[in-house]
């Protein structure tokens, strides 16, 4: 049917006369500059509106701008509510961080560029307000290749006092030695899986200590010189089952055969 009503069309086409005048063209598309502009005034509106309410406190209010479409005013609010540092807002921001994330990593497999400062502000802010409930979505923000949002993310989990913060770092540990090249020194301080070492080592548990112990043994001469410096409060902490006799803390500027 549908076949006949083409074909039906192209013959009434062909049958117009040389003369007949050609069918009014189709509306312009809508001006995109005009509508951006609006979008940015609206923005614009927000942050003013958003002055006021860090003025009169109104936590609510500012809670509610975190689903604000745009990115700016999301990053303003959060800023805002760690700036007011009231701990009751710590699950809408888990919320929205969860929601964050979400979208990030839907970027990152579409291969579009990730919107890093809503993720970046939310990620700060619920390390900020850190509770057992924080860790598994700060686990998650990790995923994200973001330097800050991977800084705060093991600070958060490490500061959370969860259950899971030593499962959590231990995964993400793994996770960046696997797609970090080998360093011949520790210079750079602000590594993720430097600062991983380090928070596992603030947890003061036998389980952080038998897995720095671990890490003397590895490979990398840089992760074995941070290990070393996380293990010194150990020996103080558990003496009797830390003998640091039976590890070879190495120094900096000493690699070892295997790394070349």
């Amino acid at each position: 049917m549908n076949s006949l009503f083409v074909k039906t069309c192209l013959l009434m086409i062909l049958m117009l006369p040389a003369g007949c005048a050609a069918p009014p063209a189709l509306p312009p598309p809508p001006d995109n500059r005009q509508y951006i502009l609006a979008e940015e005034e609206r923005a614009a509106e927000q942050h003013l509106r958003l002055a006021v309410l860090i003025r009169d406190h109104k936590i609510g209010e500012i809670v509610r701008l975190l689903n604000y479409p745009d990115p700016s005013v999301v990053a303003a609010s959060t800023e805002a509510l760690v700036r007011l540092d009231d701990p009751s807002v710590a699950e809408a921001l888990e919320r929205r961080l969860d929601k964050a994330v979400s979208a990030g990593l839907i970027e990152m497999e579409s291969g579009r560029p990730l919107p890093e400062q809503p993720v970046r502000s939310l990620t700060h802010a619920v390390a900020h307000f850190t509770r057992p409930e924080s860790a598994v979505i700060l686990g998650r923000a990790l995923r994200l290749p973001i330097a800050q949002v991977r800084h705060d993310s093991v600070v958060g989990i490490a500061e959370s006092r969860s259950v899971d913060a030593y499962r959590l770092l231990l995964k993400a540990f793994n996770s960046l030695v696997a797609s970090t090249k080998a360093r011949d020194t520790d210079t750079d301080a602000e590594l993720p899986e430097y600062m991983v070492i380090e928070s596992i080592g603030r947890l003061r548990t036998v389980e952080a200590m038998k897995f720095l112990q671990g890490v003397l043994q590895h490979k990398r001469h840089d992760l074995r010189i941070r290990a070393g410096r996380a293990l010194a409060p150990y020996h103080h902490l558990f003496p009797g089952r830390f003998d640091p006799l039976r590890f070879r803390v190495p120094t900096e500027g000493n690699p070892t055969k295997d790394e070349g």
